[in-house]
């Protein structure tokens, strides 16, 4: 089967890496439709009106107006949008922004995190933020990656503000919040390697206790299950990414039992990892 596209971020005119696009330029009165790829960089879509489908993750979303999609490197996505739908396309890589502070770091984190944002009302703060990236990057004035970062910053602050609509929220679910944000990247990062749940739980530097009833609350499943949701997540990404056997796949998630692997897909996905490989590719 054909391999899932991995797009790389290419340097355009000595900006670095970072760039940030009026979506009618970039659709130009014609449809996007964009097959299953993924990126090595951040990505960034901001409708502000329009219309659409886009699927990050296998998980479908309904594009609609004043909605934000987050995307981290190695996320897989699909995407249609309207030809008339405007917005702000924002791509930057790991080395152009790094968050410079606890608190900012766990704000990006919670953002990148979730994928999809609606805005309770067209915000012009959000709007206005964009519209000064945008001139910042076109114009490229003296310290214009110092503005660009720092209109950045105030975006994500914005967003994030939005996420937790009142004191009381951001008061109680602030640890929490964290808590599970850095569980999740943990996850990501060595789930591959370490399946046992006190391995991130000394991390994380919590009771399995806690993290269960944190687990519940914020996200309405237990912390095993998240960890579940975590191996498929990955177990189909390599799938479709690689040209490996089966067995090695299952071999790179950690599972030395091949027999076992297999069983352990279907039971949460219906298909053995060669059927989901087969019928994905059968679509397209």
């Amino acid at each position: 089967m054909d391999c899932i596209e991995l797009r790389t971020y290419t340097n355009t005119q000595g900006l670095g890496n970072f760039q940030i696009l009026k979506l009618d330029e970039v659709l130009k009165n014609q449809e996007m439709i964009e097959k299953s790829h993924r990126h090595d960089f951040y990505f960034i879509l901001v409708i502000q009106k329009g219309k659409g489908t886009h699927t990050i993750d296998f998980k479908d979303y309904k594009v609609v107006s004043n909605s934000i999609y987050f995307l981290r490197p190695g996320q897989i996505h699909e995407l249609y949008l309207h030809k008339n739908t405007q917005g702000y396309l924002i791509t930057f890589d790991k080395d152009f922004y790094n968050s410079n502070t606890a608190t900012s770091k766990q704000q990006f984190n919670a953002l990148f995190g979730q994928n999809y944002y609606l805005l309770r009302e067209e915000s012009p703060k959000v709007y206005s933020l964009l519209h000064l990236l945008r001139e910042e990057h076109t114009t490229q004035k003296e310290g214009f990656k110092q503005a660009i970062i720092a209109y950045l910053e105030l975006f994500f602050l914005h967003i994030y503000r939005e996420k937790i609509h009142s004191k009381d929220d951001m008061i109680k679910q602030s640890y929490e919040s964290k808590v599970m944000d850095a569980y999740l990247l943990l996850l990501e990062e060595f789930v591959c390697i370490h399946k046992k749940l006190p391995f991130y739980t000394e991390k994380l530097q919590v009771s399995l206790q806690q993290l269960n009833t944190f687990s519940k609350r914020m996200l309405g499943k237990s912390s095993s299950e998240l960890m579940v949701d975590q191996i498929i997540l990955e177990s189909k990404r390599v799938l479709l990414a690689t040209t490996l056997q089966v067995k090695e796949v299952a071999y790179y998630m950690g599972y030395e039992d091949v027999s076992y692997f297999i069983r352990f897909f279907k039971k949460h996905t219906n298909y053995t990892p060669k059927e989901f490989r087969e019928s994905y590719n059968s679509s397209y």
